[in-house]
């Protein structure tokens, strides 16, 4: 548990993060703070005298949850999206081959299930990674209704975050699992972190 003293030095140090239970970590040692009068690790680099940095974790942490339909609208906002996505590559496909003179399109006639599968799969791996990754956590859908993704201690998620969310979202009805008791889907707890509205 930190200490009232240990509180307002971090509010003044942008060193920390926030475990899954809100409690504040130092990003050095990735431990609660654990200092008695003054910590060495301070870095006076990052020293917000007026605790600005510190209000905008908390604001980032506090924000409010997207909601079970707000998620349904980014979903079905996403797909329509996915799909412009996936036409807009066959035509860009399409163009080249033609500009080279080869048939290489030809195959997209005789599409079977599986590879129809595993063109869906890969179009979304690549829309939803490099949406979320480039925009902030943000997908057309999320852009549309103000939504975006933050890790539980309420950061921008990495690359690696947005890919496990994207990989994730292929489970099985996993676009429905955030109507469960809370709006945190399969991909939002297996890649920890959660939609808010911004």
């Amino acid at each position: 548990m930190v200490t009232p003293e240990q509180l307002e030095s971090c509010k003044k140090c942008f060193n920390i993060r926030y475990d899954g239970n809100g409690e504040i970590i130092c990003r050095y040692t990735n431990k609660a703070p654990d200092f008695r009068e003054r910590c060495i690790l301070f870095d006076s680099a990052y020293k917000s005298e007026d605790a600005s940095v510190f209000d905008e974790f908390e604001a980032e942490r506090n924000l409010a949850s997207a909601g079970n339909w707000t998620r349904f609208a980014n979903y079905l906002i996403d797909v329509i999206g996915m799909y412009i996505f996936i036409i807009i590559l066959g035509v860009i496909m399409y163009v080249l081959s033609d500009l080279v003179g080869s048939p290489s399109t030809g195959w997209l006639n005789d599409v079977g299930t599986l590879m129809s599968y595993l063109i869906t799969f890969l179009s979304g791996m690549i829309y939803y990674t490099l949406m979320e990754y480039f925009t902030g956590g943000r997908s057309l859908g999320k852009l549309i209704t103000k939504t975006k993704v933050i890790t539980l201690d309420g950061d921008r998620p990495d690359f690696r975050t947005v890919l496990i969310r994207s990989l994730c979202r292929h489970i099985p009805f996993d676009s429905l699992s955030f109507f469960g008791s809370t709006d945190a889907g399969w991909h939002d707890s297996i890649s920890k972190t959660r939609v808010v509205k911004i």
